[in-house]
């Protein structure tokens, strides 16, 4: 029975968030306009990159090292890594507000003040921090802790910013105001909480740390700059209002990542306990362990590709509906990246290797923005981002396979994957042929509970693995 409870704790948060956020974008896109969505996005690129810097890759690095040390060694680590991430940000906020020409200038902010750069920066640092502290709790097992500091931030950001917009009338100044207040609160109670006075800053665990954050900072790196140059390029070559639309596709689309990442905490701790026995079977065992969770991520991502025109119509207004065959596309792609999210390569410590791999794959991305963008405007972006991300997808596997090779249940996995992509087109060409709305409902009705009935056909899913995800969450 606790073992239920822990699995419901880790996957409350995601549903909790994902109704505050849908509530979100049903009273700001009433208040706020594509375009002042569009200057938030931009502000979140800048401070996307510059959090990227100051973190040094040390989150990754710090999940990996968490079960190979005692507990006094990981409070010591946890407070290095928070004190030259806070130092980081404190370098960058000072050079952000000397250099704020050149950056309005860049990013094409010509209108925003640098209180609010650096207030979208904080806030994204802030945040970044209370990464180390969620990690913790999920490497502890603490998932009771974890759910509900998790929904307190959400919570805290929605009512905050929804107090700055309604009642004082900012626009999006409102969201990171509210934002900034939220992750600011957790931070405070968890660095009172966690540290004792014996904790102290420890220059040899961070140094070893930093060997192997370094090169895969600038991956991580990278890869933030191709994320976000597709925000950057639709700002420079189309209207700020674009970019807008772009903006809310990619927060709903956004949520398969999530769900996808909210089962990794889930089955993660497992899969590294796995990866450091000695078991001989171990990665047979992981792949056939894993197989359900895939198929939840699919799930979740096929009945949100298959329903957006619903989402967009019910929580957003007309003006976002270019947002629909965006969120489709950027579905997909998220749902594919449940095979980046297995920590094979950072296990083999090939973080150079994922380094390359990440900038070649980014340098294509942005190429491809600056063609696709130019012709297709945010389609363009959209595009681009599907093909990059499904190459880094192959490439990782690829060298996943080779240095940690998975024992991946293929028949399954194709089948999950091929149904998904086969669906959602389905219900594209339904949209696009503007077919009678109740028998386009009904055909997505019948998809969704295909899906289902397949999966359970061919033994995807059953009694046993339904026991596999629970007995996942082990006894704290």
């Amino acid at each position: 029975m606790s073992q239920i409870k822990n699995l419901l704790w880790y996957l409350l948060p995601f549903g909790l968030n994902t109704i505050t956020q849908l509530i979100s974008l049903s009273v700001f896109t009433k208040y706020l306009s594509p375009s002042d969505f569009g200057f938030y996005a931009l502000i979140i690129v800048y401070g996307t990159i510059s959090v990227a810097i100051a973190n040094a890759g040390l989150l990754n690095i710090y999940q990996r090292n968490f079960f190979e040390i005692n507990t006094e060694e990981r409070k010591n680590l946890l407070f290095s890594n928070i004190a030259f991430v806070i130092s980081m940000l404190m370098v960058l906020s000072l050079l952000s507000y000397f250099i704020f020409d050149f950056i309005r200038i860049f990013f094409n902010l010509n209108s925003i003040s640098v209180n609010w750069l650096l207030v979208g920066l904080n806030f994204l640092g802030i945040q970044s921090l209370n990464q180390f502290f969620f990690a913790t709790l999920k490497n502890t097992y603490r998932a009771k802790e974890y759910s509900i500091f998790q929904i307190l931030e959400k919570l805290l950001s929605f009512l905050f910013s929804l107090l700055f917009i309604i009642h004082y009338e900012f626009k999006f100044e409102g969201i990171l105001l509210g934002q900034l207040i939220s992750v600011t609160v957790l931070f405070l109670y968890f660095f009172l909480t966690q540290f004792e006075f014996s904790t102290r800053f420890h220059l040899g665990l961070l140094t070893s740390s930093l060997r192997l954050s370094i090169p895969l900072s600038v991956s991580n790196l990278v890869k933030v700059f191709g994320n976000q140059s597709d925000k950057y390029m639709i700002g420079y070559f189309n209207a700020v209002s674009g970019l807008g639309i772009y903006d809310i596709a990619q927060k709903i689309a956004n949520l398969s990542f999530v769900f996808s990442t909210a089962i990794q905490n889930v089955y993660s701790p497992k899969v590294y306990k796995k990866l450091f026995s000695d078991h001989k079977n171990k990665f047979s065992e992981i792949g056939h362990y894993l197989t359900p969770f895939f198929f939840l991520v699919c799930f979740f991502s096929f009945v949100l590709s298959v329903f957006t025109e619903e989402i967009i119509l019910i929580f957003t207004t007309d003006e976002y509906v270019q947002a629909i065959p965006i969120i489709m596309l950027l579905t997909i792609l998220y749902c594919t990246h449940f095979f980046t999210k297995q920590p094979q390569l950072i296990f083999a410590k090939k973080t150079r290797l994922l380094s390359t791999i990440s900038i070649s794959v980014i340098l294509l991305n942005i190429l491809l923005n600056i063609f696709l963008i130019k012709i297709y405007g945010l389609f363009g972006a959209a595009y681009s981002t599907f093909i990059s991300g499904i190459i880094y997808a192959v490439v990782y596997f690829y060298y996943a396979q080779k240095f940690v090779p998975i024992h991946w249940e293929k028949k399954k996995i194709l089948f999950l994957y091929t149904f998904l992509i086969a669906g959602i087109v389905i219900v594209f060409i339904l949209f696009y042929l503007n077919l009678n709305y109740n028998v386009r409902l009904l055909s997505k009705i019948l998809l969704v509970v295909l899906y289902v009935f397949l999966a359970a056909h061919f033994n995807i899913i059953n009694r046993k693995t339904i026991d596999n995800i629970l007995s996942t969450c082990l006894k704290k």
